[in-house]
């Protein structure tokens, strides 16, 4: 589902979840342009050591989408299947992707009896992120954890989604 938003929105949601004490940021979105304003809002979050999750995108190829590029603050996130292989959506590469995600099939609210395959895996490595209580460590953290605590309590998070 492709929706349109301003890029200013999306600049005061990352800086309402900073400072408010935000543990994560999940962006399921992409822009195909950098955005200096992107950068530093994302290099403010980190900073105050906030996990940013972003989509890689769903064109089904390699290429560069923002903010999942931004690497040093942001953690680009690729979409499986079913099957555990990457969804032939999702876009994929180094440049843009740390870590992937179930994101094909999955039962939400979804309005008229159906369901989204957009705009899933992200959330599920906020939700997890912020489960096990990592924090980022910006500028050289380390890929996250493959083993989380799912048991540990949910943190608060204020995330932009589609």
């Amino acid at each position: 589902m492709a929706t349109s938003g301003c890029a200013s929105d999306i600049l005061r949601a990352i800086y309402y979840a900073a400072q408010n004490n935000a543990n994560v940021i999940n962006m399921s979105f992409d822009f195909k342009t950098p955005s200096q304003e992107l950068s530093n809002a994302l290099d403010y979050a980190g900073r105050l050591n906030i996990i940013c999750a972003a989509s890689a995108g769903n064109d089904g190829a390699m290429e560069t989408v923002y903010p999942a590029a931004l690497q040093t603050d942001v953690m680009g996130v690729a979409s499986t299947s079913d099957l555990d292989t990457r969804s032939t959506f999702s876009n994929f590469g180094n440049a843009i992707v740390w870590v992937a995600a179930p994101g094909e099939a999955i039962i939400t609210t979804y309005p008229f009896g159906t369901y989204s395959a957009e705009c899933h895996s992200c959330p599920a490595v906020r939700r997890s992120c912020a489960r096990s209580g990592q924090t980022a460590t910006s500028p050289s953290r380390p890929p996250p954890s493959p083993t989380l605590n799912l048991s540990a309590p949910t943190w608060a998070t204020v995330a932009w989604t589609c």
